[in-house]
């Protein structure tokens, strides 16, 4: 998903070397600069600001940590930099900056900090989870790999970072299949989960097991009715099944009637089905000429890939 542009500066940090010494010692970490952009003018009311003065870094790091679990990681970022003024040694005030930068979008300053975390806790698996995410997202698959499949040496029972590694899988076609035993674990892990079964189910798409994927998807659509990934993923399932009509029926829930055609004829299309993705493509066209801008850029797609599979064809 992507995330919105997010800046503002974080509160200054106290440095940490003392003035008149050549250097700080090797176990110590570096001032957080005051540059680093975070959030988008989040600030301390002026009575909770009062309040933060009194309060230990302890507290104030809990703060944080909670505004993260909300969601509001910009509100977190301020927290965790108050907590670094108090205490600018604190690795779980730096690690929850990173995780707050690392929740804004902001990969270059998430990785700054974690980083730092790690020169001292090379063990954390919150901070291996972390940089595992950074670099999953800016495309570096294997030194993802590496920092979860180190976190599990730490945590084999620790959902999340299963969770991550097995999507990272999922990126790498090769590699799909190694994605299945971690689903499956945390599943076991979270029987009740529904994402936990929607990812599984997701797993089965890209390894073209439409039966099985039905199957754990409708699990998964149980116990969590109007997911739209979930209703994604199922109708995608009864399409590569063969039943279309009830794929056109599930996207309809979710996306209306065109999006629904389009959706079918993208899928169609990676299968190299052209007749059949041409027609989708068409008819959402018809159901909606001015709005489905992507469905006639789909069918100019179409039409490229057809060409080139044919002189692949004509080569061979």
């Amino acid at each position: 998903m992507t995330r919105p542009s997010i800046t503002i500066t974080v509160l200054a940090i106290v440095a940490v070397c003392t003035l008149g010494l050549s250097g700080c010692a090797k176990n110590k970490l570096p001032p957080i600069r005051a540059d680093i952009p975070l959030s988008s003018g989040a600030q301390l009311s002026p009575d909770e600001s009062r309040r933060m003065e009194n309060l230990p870094a302890a507290e104030v790091i809990q703060r944080g940590k909670l505004a993260l679990a909300n969601g509001d990681y910009q509100m977190a970022a301020v927290y965790f930099s108050t907590a670094l003024n108090k205490e600018p040694q604190s690795l779980p005030a730096r690690l929850g900056l990173g995780q707050a930068a690392l929740a804004a979008g902001d990969y270059s300053s998430a990785r700054t900090l974690i980083d730092e975390v790690l020169s001292v806790e090379p063990d954390s698996v919150p901070a291996l989870t972390a940089r595992g995410r950074i670099l999953s997202a800016s495309g570096q698959l294997d030194g993802a790999i590496a920092d979860f499949s180190l976190a599990l040496e730490k945590e084999p029972n620790n959902s999340a970072v299963l969770t991550e590694l097995a999507m990272t899988y999922d990126r790498i076609p090769e590699r799909v299949i190694e994605a299945e035993p971690l689903y499956r674990k945390v599943l076991e892990l979270t029987p009740d989960s529904a994402a936990a079964r929607n990812n599984l189910g997701f797993n089965f798409l890209l390894q073209g097991r439409a039966e099985e994927a039905v199957t754990i998807l409708s699990g998964a659509l149980a116990l969590d009715t109007k997911n739209p990934r979930i209703l994604a993923n199922l109708a995608t399932a009864y399409l590569l099944k063969g039943d279309q009509g009830r794929a056109l029926q599930i996207f309809r829930q979710t996306v209306g009637e065109a999006e629904a055609y389009n959706n079918i004829g993208y899928l169609y299309m990676t299968q190299s089905r052209w007749d059949e993705a041409e027609k989708a493509f068409r008819k959402a066209l018809e159901l909606s000429p001015r709005y489905y801008v992507r469905a006639g850029a789909n069918l100019e797609r179409l039409q490229e890939l057809r060409v080139a599979n044919k002189d692949n064809h004509s080569a061979n």
